[in-house]
């Protein structure tokens, strides 16, 4: 849409829909694998949440 290639909604009142396809999760999964890496290595900073 953004180069004009692809229409975009055809009018104001139309409804754009996001499927989520997991990528928090994955995200989650990525840095739980580099936190326990860290731990392992005794690099890296805790921060209080």
């Amino acid at each position: 849409m953004h180069a004009g290639r692809v229409k975009g909604r055809p009018s104001r009142d139309s409804i754009t829909l996001f499927e989520s396809m997991g990528l928090a999760l994955e995200d989650i999964a990525a840095a739980h694998l580099v936190y326990n890496k860290a731990k392992e290595q005794g690099i890296g900073q805790e921060l209080p949440f």
